[in-house]
């Protein structure tokens, strides 16, 4: 019995779940509590001043992420020319067809529900108050931690392919739908879970991260111009 404990302990796909588990914790943590332990803190200073401190919490935790991961990135970093390349065209085609159908469920919602998602809404209200640090946060850190923790820190722990792609948009649409109070705002998970889909797809097919990665800041990025708009 001692031996057989051991012996999973020392499996690879144990200390991979112990760690996508460590970090998605940990990234959760800083998402959703140390911008408002820091207010509490250092109640007494500037606003901007505060948001620096968050933005370099932020920029620690991305720090230890490459750490971490600093082997399979620099490897990663050295093939993304080429992976970028082969898959950029088919990844717009793709992709075309997931935004085509966010944007159609969004409109479905609005005309059922009156409303859109409630990450959606958080994110208009924090652009209009800071919109520097929801630029920062939305199209470097968020695309950066989310494709380490949902797609390759997934992919180690999942051989198949289809539960892979599946598991990973569900959790992916999923923690995007935190904390929502109305019980509707869970069909937000569907489009948000379309979208890690076909991220997890293009990761599980280049086995490069930073594909994923550069989807994922595109994609942000559009989100945020026409939120600007």
């Amino acid at each position: 019995m001692k031996n057989n404990i051991k012996s999973y302990l020392n499996n690879d796909k144990f200390i991979n779940i112990f760690l996508v588990l460590s970090l998605f914790i940990i990234y959760m943590l800083f998402t959703q509590f140390i911008g408002g332990l820091i207010t509490k803190l250092f109640n007494n200073l500037n606003v901007n001043v505060k948001l620096i401190i968050v933005l370099l919490s932020d920029l620690l935790l991305i720090c230890l992420i490459c750490f971490i991961f600093r082997k399979s990135l620099k490897n990663n970093l050295k093939t993304l020319k080429k992976d970028l390349s082969d898959n950029v065209v088919k990844f717009f085609v793709l992709y075309f067809f997931g935004i085509l159908f966010m944007i159609l469920f969004n409109m479905y919602m609005i005309l059922i529900f009156k409303s859109t998602s409630s990450n959606e809404i958080n994110v208009q209200k924090l652009l209009k108050i800071y919109p520097l640090y929801v630029a920062i946060s939305s199209c470097i850190y968020a695309p950066f931690m989310e494709e380490m923790i949902f797609r390759k820190g997934l992919r180690k722990c999942i051989n198949n392919k289809y539960l892979y792609v599946i598991l990973s948009g569900l959790l992916f649409g999923f923690m995007h739908c935190l904390g929502v109070k109305e019980m509707y705002q869970y069909l937000f998970i569907i489009p948000y879970a379309t979208m890690g889909c076909i991220f997890a797809h293009y990761y599980y097919k280049t086995n490069n991260i930073l594909i994923p990665i550069l989807f994922h800041v595109f994609h942000n990025f559009i989100t945020l111009i026409v939120s600007i708009l």
